[in-house]
């Protein structure tokens, strides 16, 4: 019961600053829980409570919806993120956090010391960006940074960013989650039981983010992503 209750805290926290930030729950949860779970095993936790709170997303800022982005952020990763997904049993996930940690860190502190930067907004970038983010975020489960770096280009505003992201997060973690449940992992146990709580506390964290949104001035929000994005690299790198 104990193990339950605080994965439900850890999921209500991650589904704030997930949301917030566009990074999504994955980003938090699976660096936490790979502490006492195999990676296989958090990474199917993680896809699985990032899937609903992708859910929650789409629904909170529905009125921001951007179609024609997500699909394009979305549909290239569903191969990628089976690409990366499969890749989970046989490739050490260890040094690859460590570059792209290094990687997020290095780009989000040019966007502070630069922050008239954009990447060239265009489909092509979107279409890279969501590919590579997919493969990123199958495969280690912190794929959501790269997502929110390629999108701050388009310079949305917030709940169009944040309702977009989980449009195209859930074709990547339906995807994933097919293939880890594929390969042989499962839950059991307390996991298994505490899902539903899990999934509840996502929207929680969603309800709670969407009135945090509100309060953010548009001209703030890009570096406020930025901050988050180096806090993320530095913990990646270190880890």
């Amino acid at each position: 019961m104990t193990d339950i209750l605080l994965l439900s805290l850890l999921t209500l926290i991650a589904s704030i600053i997930g949301t917030v930030t566009g990074f999504g729950i994955s980003t938090t949860m699976v660096q936490v829980l790979a502490f006492w779970l195999p990676l296989p095993l958090a990474l199917l936790v993680a896809g699985i409570v990032h899937a609903a709170n992708d859910v929650w997303k789409m629904l909170l800022f529905r009125s921001g919806l951007r179609w024609r982005l997500a699909l394009l952020f979305g549909v290239p990763g569903i191969a990628a993120a089976w690409a990366g997904a499969s890749l989970v049993f046989s490739v050490d996930p260890e040094p690859l956090k460590a570059a792209l940690g290094i990687m997020i860190a290095a780009y989000a502190i040019f966007l502070l010391i630069k922050p008239a930067f954009k990447i060239k907004p265009t489909p092509t970038a979107a279409v890279v960006g969501g590919a590579f983010s997919a493969f990123i975020i199958a495969l280690l489960g912190v794929g959501g940074p790269i997502r929110s770096a390629v999108l701050a280009a388009f310079n949305l505003p917030a709940a169009a960013y944040i309702a977009t992201i989980g449009m195209a997060s859930l074709f990547v973690d339906v995807t994933r989650i097919g293939v880890y449940l594929a390969s042989g992992t499962a839950l059991t146990g307390n996991l298994l039981y505490g899902m539903p709580i899990f999934i509840a506390a996502t929207f929680a964290g969603a309800a709670i983010a969407k009135r945090i949104v509100g309060r953010i001035p548009q001209r703030s929000f890009r570096s406020v992503v930025a901050v988050f994005l180096i806090a993320i690299g530095i913990g990646l790198w270190l880890n």
